[in-house]
C-alpha cells in the first residue's frame, strides 16, 4: 500500500499520523462533536473567530490541553480541506483516515459526513476561489479625443478605468482604456458575472 494519501496527494507528516490517529481515543460522542466542528468551520468560513472558541471550549469541557487540540484541529483541517480541492471521494478520504490510524467505524463516519455535505464542501472551495481577485473599487473618467495624428480618432469618446484588485494579500491598481463600444461589452459581461455568482449563492 502506498504512503501517499489520496486526499493531499502527498505523504502524511508524522505529526498529522499522530494527530489523526490520536482521535481515536475520543469517545463516540466527543468524536461526532468534534467533527461537527471541523465541518462548521470547513463550510462557514466567515465564522472563523467564534469556530475556534467553539473548539477551545469543546477541548475545556473534554479536558483536553489546548495546544494539542491547536494541533488536531490545525490536521483535520488540513486534511478535509486538501480533499475539498483535490476533490477527493468520499471512499478515498476513508481509506486515507483508516492508514493514518483511524479505526474503521469512524472512517465510515467521516466519508458518510464528507459524502452528505458535499455540496456545501464544494460551494466553500468555489467561495474561495471567487474571492482570490476580489474587485474592491472602480473609478472611471470618461473622455474626448480632441487631436490625434489620425483625423479618423479625432472626436471619438473613450473611457479610462481604475480598477483596485485585492489578490488576498495586497491591492494593486490596474489601468484601462476603453472604447464606448468596448465599456458597454465590458458592462455586459460584469453583468453576466454578477448573475452568474446571483445563482450560486
Amino acid at each position: 500500500m502506498s504512503d501517499i494519501l489520496q486526499s493531499t496527494q502527498e505523504k502524511p507528516s508524522d505529526e498529522m499520523r499522530a494527530d489523526i490517529s490520536g482521535t481515536a481515543q475520543f469517545s463516540d460522542e466527543m468524536f461526532k462533536e468534534f467533527i461537527g466542528l471541523i465541518l462548521t468551520f470547513l463550510t462557514k468560513t466567515n465564522q472563523a473567530n467564534r469556530m475556534m472558541a467553539a473548539i477551545e471550549s469543546f477541548g475545556e469541557e473534554n479536558g483536553i490541553n489546548s495546544s494539542a487540540l491547536q494541533s488536531i484541529t490545525r490536521n483535520w483541517l488540513s486534511l478535509l480541506q486538501a480533499a475539498q480541492k483535490n476533490n477527493t471521494p468520499p471512499i478515498g478520504v476513508r481509506d486515507d483516515l483508516v492508514s493514518l490510524g483511524l479505526p474503521q467505524d469512524k472512517a465510515n463516519l467521516i466519508a458518510k459526513v464528507f459524502k452528505k455535505n458535499t455540496i456545501a464542501l464544494s460551494r466553500t472551495i468555489a467561495g474561495r476561489t471567487l474571492t482570490v481577485n476580489q474587485l474592491t473599487d472602480m473609478q472611471w473618467r470618461f473622455g474626448v479625443t480632441s487631436g490625434s495624428s489620425e483625423l479618423r480618432k479625432s472626436g471619438k469618446t473613450f473611457l479610462q478605468l481604475k480598477l483596485t484588485i485585492n489578490d488576498g494579500a495586497k491591492s494593486d491598481a490596474v489601468f484601462m482604456e476603453l472604447t464606448l463600444p468596448q465599456f458597454f461589452s465590458f458592462m455586459k459581461e460584469l453583468q453576466r458575472a454578477k448573475s452568474a455568482l446571483d445563482a450560486m449563492s
